[in-house]
C-alpha cells in the first residue's frame, strides 16, 4: 500500500473517533524530525503519530530522537500496516 493512501486512511479513522488531525509539513517553525500528524483527542488527550509504508522503512534523521523525547510527554507512534491495529486498539484506550 502506498504510504500516503495509508496515512488518509488512518486519519479518516481518527477523524470518525472525534480527533482534530493537523498535517505537519516541514516549514519554518517545525522543528526537524517531527513526526507526520498531531492528533488531537476529545477530552484533552494527544498523539504524534509518523507514518511509514512498511514496518522496515528508515527514519529521516532525528525522526527517532523526535519520536521518543514526544512520547515521554505523552504519546508518539510510527504507524504502518503491520502495527496498525495496535495503534488503533492504544488510541481507543486513550479516548
Amino acid at each position: 500500500m502506498i504510504e500516503s493512501k495509508f496515512e488518509q486512511e488512518f486519519c479518516t479513522w481518527l477523524k470518525r473517533k472525534g480527533c482534530f488531525v493537523i498535517k505537519n509539513n516541514a516549514s519554518a517553525g517545525v522543528p526537524v524530525g517531527c513526526p507526520d500528524r498531531t492528533v488531537l483527542m476529545p477530552g484533552g488527550g494527544w498523539a504524534m503519530l509518523e507514518f511509514k509504508k512498511s514496518a522496515k522503512e528508515k527514519y529521516q534523521p532525528l525522526q527517532e530522537a523526535q519520536l521518543a523525547r514526544l512520547k515521554q510527554m505523552f504519546y508518539s507512534a510510527t504507524v504502518y500496516p503491520e502495527n496498525a491495529a495496535e495503534i488503533k486498539a492504544e488510541i481507543e484506550f486513550m479516548l
